[in-house]
């Protein structure tokens, strides 16, 4: 399976329901699959986890959470760690150590070495 490791906008190119979703108003009438929203596909939302549970004690996984500025500058803070420390490395193996501490079921098997590489 390929994943789309990218902030998807809005819902038109959306396959399926597994998704995370990222609104900025909290008020919105709709409770799920917002125009405007933002998504990312489970799987890759899986490699974030550790970010957003740090970034806001009171993060769910399976319900909704919202993020006030403290919690959204800690996110920004945590995501720019993220992002640094998955720059840093150099070898194929440095990323499959990484990610596969990530994530709740191992993510490096031999049908999704392509999408590793």
């Amino acid at each position: 399976m390929d994943y789309r490791f990218e902030l998807i906008e809005g819902k038109v190119s959306l396959d399926g329901t597994c998704y995370f979703e990222f609104c900025a108003d909290s008020n919105r009438k709709e409770t799920c699959w917002n125009e405007n929203a933002f998504y990312l596909e489970d799987e890759v939302f899986n490699f974030l986890l550790n970010v957003f549970v740090k970034a806001n004690k009171d993060f769910d996984y399976y319900d909704y959470c919202k993020f006030g500025q403290p919690q959204l500058q800690r996110l920004k803070e945590q995501l720019l760690d993220f992002e640094g420390t998955v720059g840093s490395f150099q070898k194929v193996e440095d990323y499959e150590d990484f990610f596969a501490r990530l994530v709740r079921f191992p993510a490096y098997e031999e049908e999704n070495k392509a999408t590793w590489e």
